[in-house]
């Protein structure tokens, strides 16, 4: 089962009232996953010792996040391509300046987490979406979908997605430790 994102649980009375919550008791019964990050099992592209902030599947090429270091020396890095050959580093070093920033939006029975950076006149977007489509006597069926959008001029350009959008999340606590704010991107 996806875990829901504490971020948007958190939200959900604020957006729903005080009365109960079905999506704060449904995530209260799912197994919660220790706090501490870690480096993941496997992934395709961020090294073993880094933490993976977000990684999918885009058909043959992965798109990932990934952070490193520690303290002064702490980094996250946007990486596509293949475990064989990058195609876009950004920043192209893992310690230099990059523009790379989260955001989110809550959605009825779920969210988006976003994150960002701009690379020229390009914008790059990964993101992970949670959104509630069932509201008959059946509950929530929510749908999830996750990938990569790049803009130019605020328009999108480009579109790819997750080829399992529901194994790929943008871990939105690590994101708003690590990263700054930034702007919500909407996908036209």
């Amino acid at each position: 089962m996806r875990k829901i994102g504490t971020a948007f649980i958190a939200l959900a009375p604020l957006l729903l009232g005080s009365a109960a919550c079905p999506a704060r008791e449904q995530a209260a019964a799912v197994e919660e996953q220790p706090a501490t990050p870690g480096p993941a099992a496997a992934s395709a592209l961020c090294k073993p010792v880094e933490q993976v902030i977000f990684e999918c599947g885009l058909g043959e090429r992965t798109v990932a996040i990934c952070a490193g270091g520690s303290g002064e020396t702490r980094y996250v890095q946007y990486r596509y391509g293949t475990a064989d050959a990058l195609e876009l580093q950004h920043p192209a070093q893992p310690f230099g300046s990059g523009t790379l920033a989260w955001s989110s939006t809550p959605y009825s029975g779920g969210g988006e987490a976003q994150i960002s950076f701009d690379n020229g006149a390009y914008t790059y977007v990964v993101y992970s979406r949670t959104v509630r489509t069932g509201f008959g006597e059946g509950g929530n069926a929510p749908e999830f979908s996750a990938g990569l959008f790049v803009q130019r001029d605020g328009g999108t350009i480009s579109r790819k997605s997750c080829t399992d959008p529901a194994a790929a999340e943008v871990d939105l606590a690590a994101a708003q430790e690590l990263l700054p704010p930034g702007e919500f991107r909407y996908d036209d």
